[in-house]
């Protein structure tokens, strides 16, 4: 069976199959964009990059796009992993401050704990964390880093200093210092108080 897609001046795609008999058969269905992100939550581009002159005053606007760009560039070089960013978020806390339970860490982050329990059941899956009862209550999860997830983390530490030193290439030395310096900064000056 042979098979064509053919773009519409609608903006929709039409699939041309022909079989054995040599019938023609067409199926429409509506353009979706190039291909999914590495993270799996939506749809990216082309040129994710691409800001029309008009919108490079919208601070917001390219501030956005290029953290999803740096994440998205994270994501595709760690998914041999099978790790997205999230989860380097949640070794380092694990590495850096010890054992937490698992409604401390989704604090911590600032994720909800739904996703933080899919975020961990995946990295105990792969062996990277181990998770047990806390010893004084039950009801709590304790998680901790295993010796597997800090050679992994040593790794995509690794990675994520290359993705970042690229992604900022453009930036002079002192533009990078400041910018490291600044992004913290706003946010912890625009946290919500709680």
């Amino acid at each position: 069976m042979k098979v064509a897609d053919k773009k519409t001046k609608t903006d929709k795609k039409v699939t041309l199959a022909v079989d054995k008999s040599g019938a023609n058969k067409s199926e429409v269905s509506k353009l979706e964009p190039s291909k999914k992100n590495a993270t799996g939550s939506g749809f990216c581009y082309a040129d994710d990059a691409k800001v029309h002159p008009y919108l490079k005053e919208f601070f917001s606007y390219c501030f956005y796009k290029a953290a999803i760009i740096l994440r998205e560039r994270l994501a595709e070089r760690i998914t041999e992993f099978g790790l997205i960013p999230s989860h380097l978020g949640v070794l380092k806390l694990l590495k850096g401050l010890g054992d937490h339970s698992q409604n401390q860490l989704a604090d911590q982050l600032g994720i909800d704990k739904a996703t933080m329990v899919k975020l961990i059941d995946r990295l105990e899956k792969q062996k990277f964390i181990k998770r047990a009862q806390d010893s004084s209550d039950r009801r709590v999860w304790r998680v901790g880093i295993t010796p597997n997830g800090e050679k992994l983390l040593l790794k995509v530490s690794a990675i994520r200093g290359e993705v970042e030193t690229k992604f900022l290439s453009s930036l002079t030395a002192d533009e990078v210092k400041v910018l490291r310096k600044c992004i913290p900064q706003l946010l912890d000056e625009n946290r919500v108080n709680t």
